[in-house]
């Protein structure tokens, strides 16, 4: 018998329904999945809805913290950006104060 022929023969057997017990645990095992299934959805979701509260907490903690920091201290001495010169020029006196501290060797 070919293939062809052995799949002929197989159409033309008519198809039962499962027993009804067979059919039930089909249903209860699906039912079981869907349920696992939404369970994992829910808890995804529950983990994604942390996470953004917990990032929007920080950021307004930060506001909070800042604006604190800031009526405590005041505002910052530097309110405008300074010229690249007297940058330069500050940073070669850190550095030339630095090297003072530290020494030849770079430590004392």
């Amino acid at each position: 018998m070919t293939n062809e022929e052995f799949e002929n023969q197989l159409r033309r057997v008519p198809l039962e329904m499962p027993d009804p017990e067979v059919k039930q645990q089909l249903l209860r095992q699906a039912l079981r999945r869907a349920r696992a299934q939404r369970r994992g959805q829910v808890l995804r979701w529950a983990f994604a809805a942390a996470a953004g509260l917990l990032i929007v907490v920080n950021v307004v903690f930060g506001r909070l913290h800042e604006q604190r920091i800031t009526q405590i201290t005041g505002r910052p001495a530097i309110s405008r950006p300074i010229p690249g010169v007297a940058y330069a020029d500050s940073l070669e006196e850190r550095e030339r104060l630095m090297s003072e501290v530290l020494g030849e060797n770079g430590n004392s």
